[in-house]
């Protein structure tokens, strides 16, 4: 006898008195459950207003803050703590937000009380931020001998030149060693607020119960929505022009860079259509890629990324090759002339086929689909309706998004052995 269990998805919001936005995804049946907060501020948003005056921050401080509210008020370690619960806990510092998050196979009751304690009860003591500057150090020298990250950090500077955009999330050494116990707090008022933040939780739980559970402990925070405001991270108008970046690596390599202004993360699935794209050029089926290896300008296949921000978007595109300026070249030439014939619709389908069969295998994941529903919540996209949307896009879709890949700032950087 075989039993089948259908697993419903249903989403519920809701708004605590204080205005911090929960957004609870039921999955039913699923032992399993995500909870993580995440606050509108990252590593580069380093210009705002706050009670009527601009500021200007120090790089790295969103990181280190990151760091240092694992510490609570009682001096004990929230990360040991979600240990002792059983629950897997970790946080990021991205560009524009910063995500604290657990995952557990337990009650998430305690665990929860736990995050919102220690996302609501700051605690910076001077000797223990001290404490935190050669750990922090540490991680930015880890880093700085990693070459495809130090590579990035160029690109990035080729792109956003001189924009804060452009520098390390984790800022260098010097930066670190500079951040003061009251810079912490008072970033931290400044953005750390209810209504700059939202909570998401996905499992199989009770709803009433956990909504009333989570409004019962924001009771008892005294909280401030006097959230200070973001002001641009990017003011270039052009990219560098292309260079020969002074990285040792095993193997030469180029890297095109193009940079979209025109199109940004309010375009909900604007990623997935020009990975789409590029997908579709350098698939290894595409006469394209037939051309570049016969004329042997790459050694080995491409990788490529694209990154979508509130105000640009970025494609790096990747390829190790013994000729990289006549590589990089060549498909600039193709992305400035790119027309509907370079794009076959077979490449196409067969990449959208792809991206709702990975769609599928999301619903399934307690720990992605926690971390996509966030990280697009703190971007103001419902990620069901941006998933639907996804579905239904074609082939003539995709199209549309040729003269914006065609007008796009262009660069690209060599990288010797």
């Amino acid at each position: 006898m075989f039993m089948v269990v259908i697993k419903m998805t249903n989403c519920y919001r809701f708004k605590t008195k204080q205005n911090l936005e929960v957004v609870y995804v039921e999955k039913k049946g699923f032992i399993k459950g995500y909870c993580g907060i995440g606050c509108r501020y990252g590593g580069n948003n380093i210009e705002f207003i706050y009670n009527n005056k601009k500021y200007r921050s120090s790089y790295g401080i969103a990181h280190f803050l990151e760091h240092k509210l694992f510490l609570m008020p009682d001096n004990s370690d929230a990360f040991k703590m979600f240990s002792k619960m059983n629950a897997i806990a970790n946080a990021y510092t991205a560009s524009d937000k910063t995500i604290y998050y657990f995952s557990i196979n337990d009650d998430i009751y305690k665990p929860l009380k736990l995050l919102l304690d220690m996302y609501f009860t700051p605690y910076f003591p001077k000797e223990e931020v001290e404490k935190e500057k050669p750990i922090i150090c540490s991680e930015i020298k880890m880093y700085n001998d990693t070459i495809s990250y130090r590579i990035s950090q160029e690109c990035l500077r080729l792109l956003y030149p001189n924009d804060d955009y452009s520098y390390s999330i984790t800022a260098n050494i010097d930066d670190v060693n500079n951040i003061t116990k009251e810079e912490l707090e008072f970033i931290y008022n400044a953005f750390y607020t209810p209504d700059n933040s939202i909570l998401c939780v996905v499992g199989d739980y009770d709803k009433d119960k956990l909504f009333s559970f989570i409004q019962q402990v924001m009771d008892s925070y005294q909280c401030s929505n006097n959230t200070a405001l973001k002001l641009n991270t990017i003011k270039s108008k052009n990219v560098l022009k292309p260079e020969k970046l002074e990285i040792k690596s095993s193997q030469s390599e180029a890297v095109v860079l193009l940079r979209i202004d025109d199109i940004t993360n309010k375009d909900k699935n604007s990623c997935e259509v020009i990975l789409a794209i590029i997908d579709a050029l350098l698939n290894v089926s595409s006469n394209f890629y037939k051309m570049l290896e016969d004329k042997k300008l790459f050694d080995n296949d491409f990788d490529y990324q694209v990154v979508t921000s509130d105000s640009s978007s970025y494609v790096m595109i990747f390829a190790s090759s013994k000729h990289p300026k006549s590589l990089a070249k060549a498909i600039i030439n193709k992305l400035n002339d790119l027309d509907v014939n370079d794009i076959e619709k077979r490449l196409v389908d067969l990449y959208l086929k792809h991206l709702k069969a990975n769609q599928i295998l999301e619903e399934d994941s307690i720990d992605t689909l926690g971390e996509n529903v966030l990280s697009l919540a703190l971007e103001d996209i419902d990620y069901f309706t941006s998933q639907a949307e996804l579905l239904n896009l074609t082939y003539d879709d995709i199209l549309k998004y040729l003269p914006k890949i065609r007008d796009s700032l262009k660069t690209f950087a060599e990288i010797d052995k």
